[in-house]
């Protein structure tokens, strides 16, 4: 997808979809964050599902 956010959810073991999904959702609500606060923010959005 050539974003690094979705990628470093991926090597997490994320499928593509969900990891992107997830990033989408933090950036909109917080279009702002750098791009390790955005994969720390997904990890715990899919943690709590």
């Amino acid at each position: 997808s050539g974003d690094d956010a979705v990628a470093a959810l991926e090597a997490l073991g994320y499928e593509p979809v969900v990891a992107l999904k997830a990033v989408q959702a933090v950036r909109a609500k917080n279009p702002d964050l750098d791009l390790q606060t955005v994969v720390k923010t997904a990890l715990r959005q899919l943690m709590k599902e």
